[in-house]
């Protein structure tokens, strides 16, 4: 494990949180994915565990405490919903379906594993820290297990969790937390950060993901830009597709790309349909008026909502190749005028 860096937009946060000593036990980091919280939480666990902080709060990197947290050995951290932590029980945190992928839950097991670690005091003598990664990834069972917790914190431990959706975690959870909200940086800060990377298409990665640079950098590949332009190509810029083919062509795995697509797209065509300006596709916005000036916003309501429900189940869809003709399907319905 590396030292974790702050990303440029968050230090102005990080500069205003108060000293390890007086800082809530319990502490909710939330806000648009792809905005650097978990980076930040874990440069913050290692804050709170280094044994002489630098001039600016940041771990110092080079004590015994850091050391081990370089080398992922450090006995006074746990790390939840991680892509080990599904690995540390059989079962385990992460219920793994047929085909092999973990689901989206963080189940009640992983919770209970911590008593042990809370039960005693840090091996190290400081503190001690809980990170738990996509919050709102806990199952009901497990949000109620760690609510116990989270009422009585232990002395000298703490709690940070990581949301990109705090909404869907109980309210009972959310009230025993102080929020830290982060926000998507200004435009000139995010190109800036994406063109250091080395981004290929910093600009358009950017829209794609709707400000959020880091989302931007994991999308800007050449085969995300290929799969994109072939959907632009066979669907998004033509109204006399076959979805049947289209499907047979792209292949019933882009199904969650498939999606993700329209949405940005139906986002954009119903911006227009209301007045507003294009955001996620810029670069085909004289298509989009086209197609917005034609298209009726009811229907594209409507097909956002199914498109809203298809999100819902694309973990485990029952049958990948029916639910993207469907998709494509509803979308060609929605720019004729018809309910699909």
């Amino acid at each position: 494990m590396t030292q974790p860096s702050l990303h440029p937009w968050n230090r102005a946060l990080w500069e205003s949180l108060p000293t390890p000593e007086q800082l809530r036990p319990v502490l909710l980091l939330s806000g648009p994915d792809g905005t650097g919280k978990t980076a930040f939480a874990m440069a913050l666990a290692h804050r709170l565990l280094c044994a002489q902080p630098a001039s600016d709060g940041q771990a110092c990197g080079v004590c015994h405490a850091c050391r081990l947290l370089a080398a992922g050995n450090h006995p006074d951290l746990r790390v939840l919903g991680s892509a080990d932590e599904a690995e540390e029980e059989e079962g385990g945190g992460e219920e793994t379906s047929a085909q092999g992928k973990s689901s989206r839950w963080i189940k009640v097991g992983s919770v209970r594993m911590l008593a042990d670690f809370l039960a005693f005091s840090a091996h190290l003598g400081g503190r001690k820290v809980v990170v738990i990664e996509k919050a709102e990834r806990l199952n009901p069972s497990a949000a109620s297990a760690l609510l116990k917790t989270l009422e009585e914190p232990p002395p000298q431990t703490h709690f940070l969790l990581v949301a990109g959706k705090p909404a869907r975690l109980p309210a009972t959870v959310r009230s025993r937390c102080v929020t830290l909200p982060f926000a998507l940086p200004p435009l000139d800060a995010g190109l800036a950060w994406l063109r250091a990377q080395g981004a290929q298409r910093p600009e358009l990665a950017l829209a794609q993901a709707g400000g959020a640079p880091l989302t931007a950098l994991m999308l800007d590949s050449t085969g995300y830009w290929s799969a994109r332009d072939s959907l632009l190509d066979a669907v998004l810029t033509r109204e006399d597709f076959d979805p049947v083919a289209v499907v047979d062509r792209l292949g019933p795995e882009q199904l969650p790309a498939m999606v993700q697509s329209l949405q940005r797209w139906t986002y954009d065509l119903l911006a227009l349909a209301s007045h507003g300006t294009v955001r996620y596709n810029p670069d085909c916005a004289q298509i989009l008026h086209r197609l917005a000036a034609r298209t009726s916003r009811l229907c594209l309501l409507r097909f956002s909502r199914q498109l809203h429900e298809v999100v819902r189940s694309l973990e485990h869809p029952l049958n990948a190749r029916l639910v993207a003709q469907r998709c494509l399907f509803a979308y060609r319905a929605a720019l004729g005028g018809t309910e699909g």
